[in-house]
């Protein structure tokens, strides 16, 4: 290699060039954006608030500073509530630094993830900027980081040969914690899937690599309702031995076939309606990572249209937007972003022309009367529905009441009157008033800016003080109040005032109720929340509802009984 003479001086030469380049552009690397340090990282999140087992990280003066207390008690409570059900003894549980971001942008920035909240085992890190509680999302990150001492790679993770990640198991046991998100429960979402002949061999998800082979939501949810089975019905020692290396006969006495034969059995036990399994076929059916667009492209195509909205610069939004739609063949969950973007920043036009674009019914399509002549008829049965939904809200914005109002019945007389019928009761109450303003529309379509928050909440809250508004109207805007930590006093008040059994549609009543059971515990009135919670329990409850009941209740009890930590007086710490 390195010769002899003038030809190997040329040789040794050419070698150094490079590799001095690449030490040059490694240490300039964190100036110029490509590589992520430490050390600007914790500079910027130097806001410190120490917990039992925790650490919460933040900007000082920033948003998710105002947040904190809330996201105290959701990371306590989580982390307790993860080392029940996995056994951990505090010994086997490492304490955790929680970065917690004031956005998306902020998070890219420092760190290189942008929307995906992320776990760095290793280091036992974890990355998140969403700050709503309760948030079964900081559940799934602490799984990952809190059973990071059990296996013995050096990665935290299980692993073959060390460096080869086993995503079945690594995925399985974080979305095993997963509670109450979505319509359906993680153990109702498996059976569905199976039945429609989408579930893969379970053996193939719990080797190595061949993981990500496969659509994600499908082996996440797989593996998630797989590992969920054995914590219900073994407990959590016996997995541990798994995440540590063991096989599966050396932990549980039976091999993997007899174990999933075994989940197959509960999940035969299970009902699961038709909304179920048309919702499943819409959530369930995308191809795998390597075989969709690549979702960097749209993602970046979106981080763009965002920051144009922001300014006010429609042409470049249009250029972003059109961009990502074709980078991705018009993707359909990319396209109702750009779609819903559009409405936000007022571009109602633009909305319209977006929607007949990406989702407008094809020539091939045979004829369908009404308001579904218009969906594409290549999408399912829910997606079209959730499209459909939406081109019923721009009608609505546009003040075409009675166009709005036809698509939102047709909708509730479908077949996917499940997959909506959360959001679409509220939109049929008061659609028929016809006196509603635009902001009024907006927060009941859910379309506004966030920075326009606060301006939206103090002009509805001083309408409905003055007796202007439906009693639907003020409930949903009280409920909207109760997610943000400093509207919630203002929330609870509003309702209070409300008579909920006549305001709330009767399929709504229990999710209501717990809504506001959360404002009061997230209010420290433990009293109103359990009263909250009776009422639930008299009512008639889903699978999934009886999860949140009985997850708001494990936290009431977790707080009074003397575990809790309730950073009321956290050590804080404001490092320069």
């Amino acid at each position: 290699f390195w010769g002899r003479g003038s030809e190997g001086v040329v040789r040794r030469k050419a070698f150094l060039v490079p590799l001095l380049g690449a030490v040059v552009l490694l240490g300039l690397g964190p100036r110029l954006g490509f590589v992520s340090t430490a050390f600007p990282l914790e500079a910027e999140l130097s806001l410190q608030v120490q917990l039992n087992g925790v650490v919460l990280r933040a900007t000082p003066g920033g948003r998710a500073e105002k947040r904190l207390e809330r996201l105290a008690d959701e990371v306590q409570f989580r982390r307790y509530q993860v080392m029940e059900l996995f056994e951990l003894t505090p010994d086997e549980a490492p304490e955790v630094t929680v970065f917690v971001y004031d956005s998306p942008w902020q998070k890219e920035r420092l760190m290189g993830a942008h929307r995906t909240s992320i776990t760095k085992p290793w280091r036992r890190e974890i990355h998140i900027h969403a700050h709503e509680t309760p948030n079964s999302l900081i559940a799934h990150e602490l799984v990952h980081a809190l059973l990071s001492k059990i296996p013995d790679s050096p990665l935290g993770i299980p692993a073959r040969l060390w460096l080869l990640p086993e995503a079945g198991l690594i995925e399985g046991a974080a979305v095993a914690v997963e509670r109450a998100g979505g319509r359906y429960t993680t153990h109702e979402w498996a059976r569905a899937v199976r039945d429609l002949g989408l579930r893969p061999p379970l053996p193939d998800l719990m080797k190595g690599m061949a993981f990500w082979s496969y659509p994600g939501p499908v082996a996440y949810n797989t593996c998630g309702s797989f590992v969920r089975f054995l914590l219900e019905r073994y407990g959590g020692s016996s997995f541990k031995k798994v995440y540590g290396g063991a096989s599966w006969s050396q932990a549980y006495g039976k091999s993997l076939e007899t174990l999933a034969a075994e989940w197959d059995g509960y999940l035969d036990q299970l009902e699961v309606d038709a909304g179920a399994m048309e919702y499943a076929r819409f959530l369930f059916s995308q191809k795998s990572v390597f075989e969709r667009s690549c979702p960097y492209v749209g993602g970046r195509c979106l981080k763009r249209a965002y920051m144009a909205a922001s300014s006010g610069d429609v042409p470049a939004l249009f250029g972003a937007t059109k961009m990502g739609l074709r980078a991705t063949n018009e993707e359909p969950n990319l396209a109702r972003a750009f779609v819903d973007l559009a409405i936000i920043v007022g571009e109602l036009e633009l909305a319209r022309d977006l929607w007949v674009a990406a989702f407008l019914r094809g020539p091939t399509c045979d004829s369908v009367s009404g308001p579904w002549s218009l969906v594409d008829c290549r999408f399912s049965q829910a997606l079209g529905a959730v499209v459909l939904m939406r081109w019923g809200d721009l009608l609505w914005l546009a003040g075409e009441d009675g166009k709005a109002a036809e698509v939102y019945e047709t909708l509730w007389e479908g077949e996917s009157r499940q997959v909506l019928e959360h959001v679409l009761s509220w939109r049929l109450q008061l659609v028929s008033t016809g006196d509603l303003d635009e902001d009024s529309r907006r927060l009941v379509c859910g379309l506004w800016h966030p920075r326009e928050s606060d301006g939206l909440f103090r002009a509805l809250l001083e309408r409905t003080g003055e007796g202007q508004e439906p009693e639907p109207l003020t409930v949903l805007l009280g409920l909207t109040l109760l997610k943000r930590p400093d509207w919630t006093l203002q929330g609870l008040s509003l309702l209070s005032h409300v008579d909920l059994d006549k305001a709330v549609p009767e399929a709504q009543r229990v999710d209501v109720l717990l809504e506001v059971a959360y404002g009061h515990y997230f209010a420290g009135d433990l009293k109103g929340a359990g009263e909250y919670l009776e009422q639930c329990g008299r009512l008639k409850t889903s699978r999934l509802q009886e999860e949140a009941i009985a997850d708001l209740a494990q936290r009431r009890r977790w707080h009074t009984s003397g575990v809790s930590l309730h950073p009321s007086n956290p050590v804080v710490e404001n490092q320069e």
